[in-house]
């Protein structure tokens, strides 16, 4: 085992087109930006992120390993690690007669097929994020469709994330259920929804 260079890099975090974007964060403070460790040996990253306001502020953090220098005889093909870890950020409410925080995610879906496809989106108008997982959707005959193989999907404040599967079987007009739990507040998912065409 040797020493390895980690490099920590600060993105703000987005969604577009049911998508994730990353751009370089300019309030994202982290130190150290860079930290050389010895075989098992810990490092403490501290983080700043100015107040966000009313809106949960999303961020990541990528930590790459940077390759070490290595004699011409020594050069061969090696693996370099390399992880993104989800940052939020967000004002604690002043406590209030309401038992619902005021940055609650709120989570809004719609269903509609297309050339015997099936697409299901979801528009978080909340703000705080939705960690959704376990997502599938019952269909009028009661079999079980499941939407993702992902183990879990976030949807951000504000934002929105859609995902489309093959069932011919579904037409407009049909009524589906749509079961799930969002972890970040640990909430049942479960809604129904008239597909559109």
């Amino acid at each position: 085992d040797k020493p390895i260079t980690a490099q920590i890099e600060g993105f703000d975090w987005s969604q577009s087109d049911g998508k994730d974007q990353l751009t370089a964060s300019h309030v994202l403070l982290i130190s150290p930006p860079m930290a050389k460790l010895a075989p098992g040996q810990k490092q403490v990253v501290r983080l700043k992120i100015p107040p966000s306001g009313q809106v949960e502020g999303s961020y990541r953090l990528v930590v790459s390993e940077l390759p070490s220098p290595q004699p011409p005889e020594q050069r061969n093909v090696r693996m370099l690690v390399q992880f993104s870890v989800p940052v939020f950020a967000s004002t604690t409410p002043k406590r209030t007669a309401n038992p619902k925080p005021a940055t609650e995610s709120k989570l809004e879906w719609d269903a509609h097929v297309k050339d015997g496809a099936l697409t299901v989106s979801v528009h978080n108008s909340g703000f705080r994020r939705a960690k959704v997982v376990g997502l599938h959707v019952n269909t009028p005959e009661g079999e079980k469709q499941g939407l993702t193989n992902e183990l879990f999907y976030y949807v951000l404040a504000g934002s929105t994330r859609q995902w489309t599967v093959s069932a011919p079987e579904l037409k407009a007009g049909n009524q589906i259920e749509i079961i799930g739990r969002n972890a970040t507040d640990d909430s049942a998912i479960q809604t129904s929804v008239q597909i559109a065409p």
